[in-house]
């Protein structure tokens, strides 16, 4: 892959390849799909794709944040995920006003 991928090209696939596996997970009876399985979606697919670029991804970075993509070594965009698909699992608005405090302290 080129050194002058573009993120936004990169990330629109990302999602997709994420949907497409979650359902593909739904439509086999899979009942239990944690945020981490979500996590590893993204993560496995930015490995893939940024191999041998000047972007890289990791995860639990950058004050926790599930997974961070990294431009030249610097965060260029934070992924934190919330499921849904757990039988006993409720989300409140809680759960995402502390995401997105703990995100916003990373801006600046």
């Amino acid at each position: 892959m080129s050194e002058s991928i573009n993120l936004r090209d990169i990330h629109e696939r990302m999602v997709r390849n994420v949907f497409l596996n979650t359902e593909l997970l739904l439509n086999d009876g899979v009942k239990s799909i944690s945020e981490y399985d979500i996590q590893s979606f993204i993560f496995l697919y930015f490995a893939k794709h940024l191999r041998n670029t000047e972007h890289s991804v990791a995860r639990e970075r950058e004050g926790k944040v599930d997974c961070v993509l990294y431009d030249k070594g610097l965060p260029k965009a934070f992924y934190e995920v919330k499921t849904y698909f757990k039988e006993n699992e409720w989300l409140t608005k809680g759960h995402f006003d502390k995401d997105i405090e703990k995100m916003s302290g990373l801006l600046g």
